[in-house]
């Protein structure tokens, strides 16, 4: 389990996504916003597992990846970022005409 203090709001992100650790929750908004696995996990985890076997490392940073709350997360907030550029283009093709 994680150290992590998060606000009241990130702990119910992590309730609605039935995330035991609030790494998990760093880890995938992580991801969403484009880091690597390598650099999400080393983040969210603060550098455990990185002194592992590369073999382990990756079947645990898989692990992690497949999971369904994990992969929700991620696909909440691209879809939500690529509505903003949506709307942001929109908006600049407005002004160009």
């Amino acid at each position: 389990m994680s150290e992590y203090a998060l606000s009241i709001a990130a702990r119910n992100n992590q309730k609605k996504y039935g995330m035991s650790d609030a790494a998990y929750l760093i880890y995938a908004d992580l991801r969403a916003a484009g880091w690597a696995q390598i650099d999400a996990w080393a983040v969210a985890f603060q550098g455990k597992g990185l002194s592992w076997p590369k073999a382990e490392l990756l079947k645990e940073m898989g692990k992690l990846e497949a999971l369904d709350s994990v992969q929700r997360r991620i696909a909440e907030l691209q879809g939500k970022r690529d509505e903003a550029n949506a709307k942001q283009a929109a908006a600049v093709n407005r002004l160009e005409e």
